[in-house]
């Protein structure tokens, strides 16, 4: 499940809308949310400005795991705030951070998988394709990375800031860029 439901961004939802929206229930996010949320099998996924990507049960809201951008035993330490769409894979939950990097976190721990720096901010969600997943930065990079393990298929120089998520089309990738 990728942001704007899958890999063509093509935005449409297979699910039907209530006729009248009601709240179910709220979560603090102090600093607020910056990205889309993802939903699957009953719960919802979603990064926070303050660094924390939260796994919630659908129903109640309430907390199944908190993973955290940074790893620190100081309270005090700024966390790099997750700013894009989540992506979800059936094993991974991916996200990326205000200081370019994407995290790959198991949907049902919690726990960091891997994790790959882009030296630049990511505000573009990821977009996987098959065993693969394709997200760029402010780097000025698209990157093709093993869902396995992280590692880099390919990098292409965008020539400027990647500021969405890429859309896939009949296999091959398509990004905005700007400078």
């Amino acid at each position: 499940t990728s942001f704007r439901n899958g890999p063509q961004q093509l935005g449409i939802a297979s699910g039907p809308l209530p006729e009248k929206l009601e709240l179910l229930w709220e979560h603090p996010a102090p600093d607020g949310v910056a990205g889309t949320a993802a939903i699957a099998g009953g719960r919802t996924y979603v990064g926070t400005i303050d660094g924390r990507l939260l796994c919630l049960e659908l129903r109640t809201g309430k907390p199944v795991w908190e993973y955290l951008s940074l790893e620190s035993d100081d309270p005090e330490t700024f966390l790099p705030g997750f700013q894009t769409p989540v992506t979800l894979t059936a094993e991974l939950v991916l996200a990326g951070d205000e200081e370019g990097t994407l995290h790959a976190v198991d949907r049902e721990t919690g726990q960091r998988r891997w994790s790959v720096a882009t030296d630049g901010e990511m505000v573009g969600g990821a977009t996987v394709v098959k065993d693969r997943v394709i997200f760029g930065s402010h780097a000025q990079r698209l990157l093709c990375c093993r869902l396995s393990d992280g590692s880099t298929v390919w990098e292409f120089d965008t020539q400027g800031p990647v500021n969405g998520s890429q859309a896939i089309g009949d296999g091959a990738p398509a990004g905005l860029c700007g400078s």
